[in-house]
């Protein structure tokens, strides 16, 4: 990919309400120094570093807006104070900070207003995994075509907390050239793109927002957190793209995936609007922190991945909806009314004996709570006969290649599984054979987030037999 933003650059920015540009600035990754060219701009900077109480009160999220070497609008973002160096000699006011966000336009010599922008969009990378750039060619032995659009292209209305806009993912050609005596690089100019665009514009901080709108999308259908994509921005007046930079302090990214191995953008069909709304909203978002989020971590299982998983299983738990388990919600507190009466009536009995069985009934029975394990079991059974196909294939057992288990033996693996979990609370992490079925309680998280969705059990076996089907 042609256009990103280089890790060290040049330019002049503007410090402080004053028009022009005030001070000179070097990127280096991203660490911003600052070199003022006036006294009143060092004096800002100055002014902007005390930690005495004696600088300003507000050290809030701030946005400075200059020009590049190259002579493109850059902006950068300053969320912590300066940090200046007391040097002997001159005194020139160097100070630096860390930016977590830069921005940057791709139209040398205009000054474009990076304050807002109209459309986020996600260029390549895990992109390219999820959509594949290959539905937008035809071979057939003898010539190269491209398809009409239509075929891999596809636009849905998307709420999320109350805000709608529109999501459409498709296929780029944009930086294909045809240079004369040049075979155009069909592979590194082809990518795939995931756009959100709005009716009206957004501020540019709002760009941490739908980063992690679509974040949460790709690690879901990849399975993996290090995940990357190049983040553009665009306005309606200006066709050309405001590059992104952000730094989500990954040590590596997953770009050895395949496209077989993962939930493909096409599977998932009208139900992707679904799908988006459910991993970004609070009251419905699973937890994926059981992913892995290096890549010396896939085929490892750390102790944080169990705990994670336990955590996803309680989540999944608390938003399965069904009727059977506020029966047993309300008939725990009944038994308890009546447990209760029992022993008010019991006169042969201590009164601090008596306290102390009212106090376990009112938090434990009244207040019905399976244990984490039956909790496990219950989302296990519940989709055990969508899932036993993917987990159990003809054959695998006595090919060595998988494990089968009967209801009972799955059961006891779930309790030991919970153990591990438990031990590291007593002395030390104690690891047994429960972790055997680590791959197939991920299975179950996946299966119930997408059963959530509204997709048909059927359906989702469909769209899993890709991620998983390779692991049983």
């Amino acid at each position: 990919m042609k256009n990103t933003i280089t890790d060290s650059f040049n330019g002049v920015i503007n410090i402080g309400s004053g028009e022009g540009y005030n001070a000179f600035f070097n990127v280096d990754g991203h660490v911003v120094k600052i070199l003022p060219l006036t006294k009143e701009c060092g004096d800002t900077v100055f002014r902007m570093s005390r930690m005495d109480g004696k600088g300003p009160a507000d050290d809030s999220q701030q946005w400075l807006y200059g020009f590049t070497e190259d002579n493109c609008s850059v902006a950068i973002l300053k969320n912590s104070r300066f940090r200046v160096g007391h040097t002997s000699g001159c005194d020139m006011r160097i100070a630096q900070f860390y930016t977590p966000i830069i921005a940057k336009s791709t139209n040398h010599g205009m000054k474009v207003d990076l304050s807002t922008f109209d459309a986020i969009e996600f260029y390549g990378g895990i992109m390219d995994i999820i959509h594949n750039p290959d539905q937008a060619i035809e071979y057939n032995g003898n010539s190269i075509a491209f398809k009409s659009i239509d075929n891999y292209t596809r636009e849905y209305n998307v709420e999320i907390d109350g805000e709608n806009f529109e999501v459409k993912y498709s296929i780029s050609t944009e930086e294909l050239s045809m240079d004369l005596g040049k075979l155009p690089d069909l592979r590194g100019a082809i990518h795939s793109t995931l756009r959100f665009s709005f009716q009206s514009p957004r501020m540019l901080m709002d760009v941490l927002k739908y980063y992690s709108y679509a974040m949460s999308l790709f690690q879901f259908c990849t399975g993996r957190l290090n995940v990357c994509s190049e983040v553009r921005l665009y306005k309606k007046e200006n066709n050309r793209p405001i590059l992104l930079r952000l730094n989500d302090s990954f040590d590596d990214y997953a770009n050895n995936l395949d496209c077989m191995e993962v939930i493909r953008l096409g599977y998932l069909d009208r139900f992707l609007p679904s799908l988006l709304k459910l991993l970004n909203e609070d009251r419905t978002k699973p937890h994926l922190n059981f992913l892995p989020m290096r890549n010396k971590d896939v085929n490892s299982i750390m102790y944080t991945n169990v705990n994670d998983l336990c955590i996803a299983f309680e989540i999944e738990y608390s938003r399965s909806i069904d009727t059977s388990l506020e029966n047993e919600r309300s008939a725990a507190k009944k038994l308890t009314e009546v447990l209760l009466d029992v022993i008010e009536k019991r006169e042969d009995c201590p009164e601090t004996v008596k306290n102390k069985a009212k106090a376990i009934l009112n938090t434990q029975l009244k207040d019905f709570t399976p244990s984490l394990k039956e909790k496990i079991v219950y989302i296990c059974e519940r989709y055990h006969q969508y899932v036993t196909p993917l987990t159990e294939p003809f054959g695998h057992d006595s090919l060595g290649i998988s494990t089968f288990y009967s209801s009972k033996e799955f059961q006891e693996k779930i309790a030991k599984f919970v153990k591990i979990r438990n031990s590291a609370s007593h002395s030390k992490i104690v690891w047994n054979d429960g972790i055997d079925i680590f791959c197939h309680l991920k299975l179950y998280i996946y299966f119930s987030v997408l059963k959530r969705t509204g997709i048909p059990p059927e359906s989702i076996r469909a769209i899993l037999s890709w991620m998983y089907g390779r692991l049983f």
